[in-house]
């Protein structure tokens, strides 16, 4: 399964907690469904990912995953996007690969995923994954860490 991918960064301090420093690295899918549909979360801010039809050639799992080995100075992995959730297959296949290879794997996703924890994809998914944040994303609400 290819994966429409935006990018990634390195030992980014605003990805979520770690024991390094708060470091981790952002893996950044494409594409926003509930975006493109005209119903983005109030004061998303990253826009420029809505639309994965600009991407014309995906990325497997397994090259994303070889890269991170190759450049990733820390274990800690969050992916966002856009919608992850969007590309589920795809994020099963990167999620699995990437705790495989011992990284601490955290996701974000508008989705409330308490409300479909019974489907087997995301079962498998929730299994991959060490920390999730779930639900619409409200500005109001973002917490800064300190570093």
């Amino acid at each position: 399964m290819k994966i429409k991918l935006y990018g990634i960064k390195w030992d980014v301090k605003t990805a979520g907690p770690s024991p390094d420093n708060n470091k981790r690295n952002e893996v950044f899918f494409f594409g926003c469904n509930r975006a493109m549909d005209g119903n983005p979360c109030n004061g998303c801010f990253n826009s420029d990912l809505w639309d994965n039809s600009i991407v014309k050639e995906g990325h497997e799992a397994s090259a994303i995953v070889d890269n991170i080995k190759k450049f990733a100075r820390n274990k800690y992995v969050t992916i966002g996007g856009g919608e992850p959730l969007d590309q589920l297959d795809g994020l099963i296949e990167l999620t699995g690969l990437l705790k495989e290879n011992g990284f601490h794997v955290m996701v974000y996703t508008w989705r409330e995923l308490l409300n479909i924890k019974n489907d087997d994809k995301i079962k498998t998914l929730l299994s991959n994954i060490d920390m999730l944040v779930d639900g619409e994303f409200i500005n109001s609400k973002k917490v800064y860490i300190k570093s």
